[in-house]
């Protein structure tokens, strides 16, 4: 079983040695826009390519958008 653990780039910075020290087999960071820096009013930028480079879990970076539709 892979376990995984995920958060929003405004809260990854705070939270991810928690997800990190659970044991999961990779990390999500999960937002509709995903930039290489998460830029926040109310804290110091969070800048991707550096954090990624220092996880010793794969990570992926992104999400979707939308409406969810039923298809019938």
């Amino acid at each position: 079983m892979v376990v995984s653990g995920s958060l929003t780039p405004q809260r990854t910075q705070e939270f991810y040695q928690t997800v990190v020290d659970a044991g999961v087999d990779m990390f999500v960071i999960r937002g509709t826009t995903v930039s290489a820096e998460h830029v926040s009013s109310q804290a110091d930028p969070l800048n991707l390519k550096e954090f990624i480079y220092e996880l010793d879990v794969p990570v992926i970076v992104g999400g979707a958008a939308g409406t969810p539709r039923l298809c019938t």
